[in-house]
């Protein structure tokens, strides 16, 4: 009798211990995220001045609606110009490759803005050349990210383990979670903030503010 008993506890130990880690998994929610903004920069020359972000979008595939893909973008902002006669254009070489891009009036954005599709950019620093007519002129952009600032992944956590009820809260049945993610990184005098964003439909929007270093939640808010 002793022997059955013993069997029983290890049995009963050895389904605990494997329990355990299904339990405790922790959920990835990068694999959400549908649109970001990791990185922001800016640069001054004599004549430009330039404000950029790199991240990407999520968009459906042409021909089939039911696939989606990731355009990565570095994207500038051409600030203190006014629109006149003289097209200026964007110069970068990365990787040995080169990228050019046309400036172009944003109404929204109110200034001159252009875009460069390009992957696996992860640079703190670089040179772009801005070209206006036969002139050019070089500009150096640098990263406004303070050190130690989190990236998505870490911020995302954070809000797996500070907003439990949260994240509980957009899963599905299955215990899947069940909403769109938006994350975009912010510097406001010298200090990095996340905007995080869950979306799962019927206008239906929750924006977090998350202090970039430590992952404090600064602001909850619900937008219809």
């Amino acid at each position: 009798m002793r022997k059955v008993f013993c069997l029983i506890n290890a049995l009963i130990l050895t389904a605990s211990l494997l329990f355990v880690p299904a339990c405790s998994a922790k959920i990835d929610l990068t694999q959400n995220v549908v649109e970001l903004r990791e990185n922001v920069y800016q640069g001054q020359s004599k004549n430009y001045s330039l404000k950029a972000a790199y991240g990407f979008k999520t968009s459906k595939l042409e021909g089939s609606p039911a696939q989606t893909q990731k355009v990565f973008k570095l994207s500038f902002k051409l600030t203190e110009k006014e629109t006149d006669d003289v097209t200026y254009t964007l110069k970068l070489v990365f990787n040995e490759q080169e990228y050019y891009a046309a400036f172009s009036f944003n109404p929204v954005a109110d200034c001159l803005t252009s875009s460069i599709e390009v992957e696996n950019f992860s640079l703190n620093e670089f040179a772009v050349t801005v070209c206006a007519g036969s002139q050019t002129e070089e500009v150096n952009m640098r990263s406004l990210l303070p050190e130690g600032t989190l990236t998505v992944q870490g911020a995302l956590d954070f809000l797996i383990e500070k907003q439990p009820d949260l994240i509980e809260s957009y899963k599905d049945e299955n215990g899947a979670f069940a909403a769109q993610i938006y994350a975009r990184i912010m510097v406001k005098n010298e200090k990095a903030y996340w905007y995080i964003g869950f979306d799962r439909g019927q206008n239906n929007l929750k924006a977090l503010l998350v202090d970039g270093q430590n992952g404090e939640i600064l602001a909850i808010r619900d937008i219809f």
